[in-house]
């Protein structure tokens, strides 16, 4: 990272950063919501970049906002843990850091970058014929969101083929990469760091199972029931999580109540977010969230651990009911016909 540019010999999206930067992250979060996502991932990569904006610069790019502000002569601080900061006061933890992501993955060298922009179908089309240990190398480099359109696109069986080799990817070293390149007859990009490369693994796949469809999401986990209930259900357990629960609608909020014993309620209540509070309390009967307020309250101090473990038994619930069709967890792809 450096000190920024003179404004003068730098880009418009540089520009934006050292100003966002200048004005502080209680301005800029609400200069966040008025932008393009592509637009927040530009600046965001500038924001984490800059080190430092120098009084003087400050100065000119005031200026030639036509705005009048009284500066001090120290620098205000960038780098990545403002872009951060900013990001998720605008957009909520869960799109800040896939929009941290999308610009750690751009600031990398990506060996299949070629294919970033080209239309899921023909990716899938393209990878149908190759052995399915490539193909998961392949969607591994991809963002999560494409990863999971190309999948969508896949017969069943290759699916799950796919999906249980991602799961079981750990680190892939650069010569493997490039007889990936040479089998492919792509021309990739030069892989520059002898470290190994970071891909697959359960964490990416779940990121991939909760943009793909029902049917696909159920047919993979299924077959990984079958061939490994370990790997099945470290992947379910990091599928939903209690803060989650606010991608439950109202039924099935209500519904989840009735299956839950009221001191676990209590204790998940007692570590909650206010999001998640209010969620529940919204959808109790007065009376019912008068004694949940007091269960709560008589409950005093407790371990961390006993409200994890409360949370985490919650979590198994919902995981539960809505295998059992009885609750919906809004995702991406999910359409409620009414």
């Amino acid at each position: 990272m450096a000190t920024a540019n003179h404004p003068l010999r730098m880009s418009g999206a540089q520009k934006a950063a050292m100003l966002l930067i200048s004005l502080g992250p209680d301005v800029s979060v609400e200069v966040f919501k008025q932008l393009q996502e592509d637009e927040i991932e530009r600046v965001t990569r500038e924001i984490s970049e800059i080190r430092s904006v120098p009084a003087e610069a400050r100065a000119e790019l005031f200026a030639e906002c036509y705005s009048l502000v009284t500066m001090d002569a120290t620098a205000e601080a960038g780098g990545k843990d403002l872009a951060r900061h900013m990001l998720v006061r605008a957009l909520g933890e869960r799109k800040a850091e896939e929009i941290l992501e999308r610009v750690a993955n751009a600031q990398r060298v990506n060996p299949f970058e070629f294919i970033e922009s080209a239309d899921p179908l023909q990716i899938a089309n393209f990878i149908r014929d190759e052995h399915a240990q490539t193909s998961a190398v392949v969607l591994s480099h991809l963002s999560a969101r494409q990863a999971a359109a190309v999948l969508s696109n896949l017969d069943p069986a290759l699916q799950q083929d796919i999906a249980e080799r991602i799961a079981r990817l750990d680190r892939i070293a650069p010569e493997i990469l490039s007889q990936i390149e040479q089998g492919l007859q792509i021309k990739f990009s030069t892989v520059l760091s002898q470290d190994y490369s970071v891909a697959g693994g359960p964490d990416f796949l779940v990121k991939v199972l909760t943009q793909v469809d029902r049917p696909t999401e159920r047919s993979i986990l299924e077959y990984l029931e079958e061939r490994d209930h370990g790997l099945a259900n470290e992947i379910r357990g990091k599928m939903f999580v209690f803060e989650d629960i606010v991608m439950l609608d109202n039924h099935s909020i209500q519904r989840l109540i009735q299956e839950l014993d009221r001191r676990d309620l209590a204790l998940a209540i007692k570590g909650a977010t206010d999001k998640v509070r209010e969620l529940i309390f919204r959808n109790m009967s007065t009376r019912a969230r008068e004694m949940l307020e007091e269960e709560v309250d008589l409950l005093g101090p407790v371990r961390l651990s006993a409200v994890e473990q409360a949370q985490h038994r919650i979590s198994e619930t919902v995981r539960r009911l809505e295998a059992e069709d009885e609750i919906f967890i809004s995702r991406g792809q999910d359409e409620i016909i009414g």
